[in-house]
C-alpha cells in the first residue's frame, strides 16, 4: 500500500504540475491579450486626445467667428440707424416739396387768373394792331426814354 500511496502522491504532484503549467500558459495568453488591448486603448486614447486638440482649435475659431458676427451685427445696427435718419430726412424733404408744390399751385392759379383777365385786353390790342383804321402816332426823338436830351 505504501507503493500505491507513493504512486498516488507522484501522480497527484504530476497532475498539479500539469494544471499549474496550463494555468501559467493561460495566464500568459491572457496577459498577452490584455497587453494588446492596453496598447489599443492607448492608441484610442491618443486619437481622442488629438480629436480634443482639434475640437479646442475649432472652438477657438468659432469664438473668433462669433466675435466677428457680433461686430457685423453692430455695424448692421449702425447702418439701420443711419437709414432711419435718412428716412426721416427724406420724409422732411417730402413735406417741404409738398409745401412747395402747394405754393407753386397757388402761384399757377394766380397766373391763370391774371392771364384770363388779360386776354380780353390782349385780344383788343391784337385787333388794333391789325386794324388799319387805328391811328398810330410817331414819337419825336426827344421823347424817347433812352434819349439823352
Amino acid at each position: 500500500m505504501e507503493d500505491v500511496l507513493k504512486r498516488l502522491d507522484k501522480l497527484t504532484n504530476e497532475e498539479v504540475r500539469m494544471v499549474t503549467a496550463q494555468v501559467l500558459e493561460a495566464t500568459h495568453t491572457v496577459d498577452d491579450k490584455v497587453g494588446r488591448v492596453e496598447d489599443k486603448v492607448l492608441d484610442v486614447d491618443n486619437k481622442v486626445a488629438g480629436v480634443d486638440d482639434r475640437v479646442a482649435r475649432v472652438d477657438g475659431r468659432v469664438a473668433g467667428v462669433d466675435d466677428r458676427v457680433a461686430r457685423v451685427d453692430d455695424r448692421v445696427a449702425s447702418v439701420d440707424d443711419r437709414v432711419a435718419r435718412v428716412d426721416e430726412r427724406v420724409a422732411s424733404v417730402d413735406e417741404r416739396v409738398t409745401g412747395v408744390d402747394d405754393y407753386v399751385q397757388s402761384i399757377d392759379d394766380k397766373v391763370a387768373v391774371v392771364i384770363n383777365g388779360a386776354q380780353p385786353f390782349l385780344i383788343s390790342q391784337e385787333q388794333n394792331i391789325f386794324n388799319s383804321d387805328v391811328r398810330r402816332g410817331k414819337r419825336d426823338k426827344g421823347s424817347h426814354t433812352t434819349s439823352r436830351r
